[in-house]
């Protein structure tokens, strides 16, 4: 009778045992199925921010083209601006000079 009484108490026993470890296990699953998750979302905000980091430097680069060409056409005015106007009529008005300047009379 002991006997059986010590077989019953250790099947319990191994029945406690196994039902821990099963809720233990699953505890276990659950937590890293969450890890997993929140990796998977880290890794999709890490994409989505590079993909508008990189837009965002295009853009930039873009920008600063863009004051550059204003920069390059605007320049010829800002020159002739900063000429006396006299000089630059007087540049217009005089006669031409140097090797273009004489011509060859025509033959016939």
């Amino acid at each position: 009778m002991q006997l059986e009484v010590v077989r019953k108490i250790d099947e319990e026993r191994q029945k406690i045992q196994k039902q821990i470890a099963d809720t233990e296990s699953e505890k276990f699953r659950l937590k890293e199925a969450e890890l997993k998750k929140q990796i998977d979302d880290a890794m999709k905000v890490n994409e989505d921010l590079s993909r508008k980091l990189k837009q965002g430097s295009q853009q930039l680069q873009g920008e600063v083209l863009e004051l550059e060409l204003e920069a390059i056409l605007t320049e010829p005015e800002k020159k002739a601006r900063s000429r006396p106007r006299w000089k630059l009529y007087a540049r217009r008005l005089s006669p031409p000079t140097g090797p273009r300047s004489i011509r060859s009379p025509r033959r016939s």
